[in-house]
């Protein structure tokens, strides 16, 4: 598994990563980009940056970092912000 999100993240946003840490998964129902209500798997990880600029990949419309403190600004979807507030990050 580590292997294919090294992989995955990669390919979607330019960088490389290293010390990767699963932190658990989390699901939910949502509205699909074509507004359709879909069921998705969210699986956590944390990571460290190693190396390379990002760039949004054929699958998003924006990628940029942001700092911890802006998180709680930004339209997050439920498992994230449950996520984000358990590591203390909202």
């Amino acid at each position: 598994m580590e292997e294919a999100l090294k992989r995955e993240i990669r390919e979607e946003t330019g960088i490389e990563i290293q010390n990767i840490e699963q932190l658990g998964f989390d699901e939910d129902n949502e509205p699909d980009k074509h507004g359709e209500m879909t069921h998705y798997i969210f699986l956590a990880f944390r990571a460290k940056w190693l190396s390379g600029e990002i760039m949004a990949g054929d699958d998003m419309k924006e990628l940029k970092w942001v700092k911890k403190d802006e998180l709680k600004n930004l339209p997050l979807n439920r498992p994230a912000k449950k996520l984000f507030k358990k590591l203390n990050f909202i």
